[in-house]
C-alpha cells in the first residue's frame, strides 16, 4: 500500500510539474528549457521506474523495455515544450533515468545481483521503503527548486 501512495504522489508531482512548465513554456529561453528537460526527466522517470519496479512482477527484460518506454515518454513531454534539443535532452535522459530506476529497484528487490553480503538480504523490506521515501522526497525537492527558478 505504501509503494502505491508514494508511486501515485511521484505521478501526481510531476503532472502539476508538467502542467505548470506547460503553462509558463512562453517565458524562458531554449537553455533554461534545456536544464528543465535534463533535470526533471531525470529525476522523475528514476522515481517512478523505481516504484513500477516495486509495484510490478515482470521479468527483467520485460521491465527493462517497460522502463525505458517509460522513462523515454516522460523525457519526451518535458523536453517538447521548447526546442527540438530540448525534445532530444530530455528523451535521452529520460530513458537513461528510466533504465537506471529500474535497475536501482532490481538490486534493491535482489541485492544478489550485486554479490552484496548476505545481511541485506534480511533488510530487503526496509530497503524498499527507505528508497521509496527517499525518490519521493526527491522529486518534491526537485519540484519546489523548479517552482523557485520561476519565481525568481
Amino acid at each position: 500500500m505504501l509503494f502505491w501512495v508514494m508511486f501515485l504522489m511521484n505521478l501526481y508531482i510531476s503532472v502539476c510539474l508538467y502542467l505548470m512548465i506547460h503553462k509558463k513554456r512562453k517565458i524562458f529561453d531554449d537553455r533554461f528549457s534545456m536544464i528543465l528537460s535534463y533535470c526533471i526527466s531525470s529525476v522523475s522517470s528514476i522515481a517512478i521506474t523505481l516504484h513500477i519496479t516495486f509495484l510490478v512482477e515482470l521479468d527483467f527484460v520485460q521491465l527493462s523495455i517497460v522502463s525505458s518506454f517509460i522513462g523515454g515518454g516522460i523525457g519526451w513531454l518535458f523536453g517538447s515544450l521548447r526546442t527540438f534539443q530540448s525534445l532530444l535532452a530530455g528523451f535521452s535522459h529520460g530513458m537513461i533515468g528510466g533504465l537506471m530506476g529500474m535497475m536501482l529497484g532490481a538490486v534493491i528487490q535482489d541485492p544478489s545481483l550485486c554479490s552484496l553480503p548476505a545481511y541485506y538480504q534480511r533488510a530487503i523490506e526496509l530497503n524498499m521503503v527507505i528508497f521509496s521515501i527517499f525518490t519521493t522526497g526527491l522529486t518534491t525537492m526537485m519540484c519546489g527548486m523548479v517552482y523557485y527558478a520561476f519565481r525568481v
